[in-house]
Order: structure tokens, then sequence, then C-alpha cells
């Protein structure tokens, strides 16, 4: 049973461009990430950003803020590679948020959008690219 679902750092590939109004395909992706955050928490998942992002935690919180706040209230929390040295690349970073959410990789649902989608896997984390989500 999945107690957290995690996402990629929605400010960056799924928002910004569904608010920038990029090409349709785009924003249709982009309404997907946003009906899948939204669905996690009708379900009672906790759902958390993991970024790989040069921003802090609260520096991201500041940019949703004035650009999606609407979206604020679908994250419970945000661990940001910035704050904790770590990255999605190597799986350190995934390690850090399931010892900091005091899960198991099992009970964790990822969905990205690149190679980390894999690394995760890896971990034992129920992982899926988002445009593997119908």
């Amino acid at each position: 049973m999945a107690k957290c679902c995690g996402i990629d750092e929605t400010g960056r590939f799924m928002l910004s461009r569904f608010f920038k109004l990029k090409p349709y395909n785009e924003r249709k992706r982009n309404l997907k990430g946003i009906e899948l955050v939204k669905k996690a928490k009708e379900k009672g998942l906790r759902v958390i950003a993991i970024t790989d992002s040069t921003r802090t935690k609260n520096e991201i919180l500041e940019h949703w803020k004035r650009e999606f706040p609407e979206f604020l209230s679908f994250i419970d929390e945000i661990y940001s590679s910035r704050d904790l040295g770590k990255i999605k690349d190597d799986g350190s970073l995934f390690l850090e948020v399931l010892k900091r959410e005091k899960i198991k990789a099992r009970e964790m649902v990822f969905v990205g959008h690149d190679e980390e989608v894999e690394v995760a896997k890896k971990l034992g984390i129920r992982s899926y690219f988002l445009d593997e989500i119908d």
C-alpha cells in the first residue's frame, strides 16, 4: 500500500510549461501531471516534490507562491538536492527522502519524466514515466 507519491519538481517540468502555454502536447502532459497529483491527494496519499534543483526548498516555495499558488495546496513536502546535498541520478536523494519520510521503498510511488524513473525503480520504488499513466 502506497503511503507517499513522489513527483519531480513540478515547477520545472509540469506547471511552468503549462502556464507559459507551450505547444499543445506539453500542455496536455502538464494537465495530466496536475490531475495525477489531485488524484493522489484524493486517495489520501502524501504528495511530495523531489527535485535536483539548485534552489532551496524556501526558494521553490516562494517561486510557487508567485507562479502557481493554487498548486501549493496539493504538496505536502518539498525535498531539494540543494538543501540535502544529494541527487536523484545516483539514488542518494531518493534514499534520503525515504529515510526522512520514514517509509520503505515499496510504500512510495514516484512519477518522473526522465532517467530518474529507472534509478528509483532500481531502489524498489514503484516508478512510472508521466507519459505512461492513463
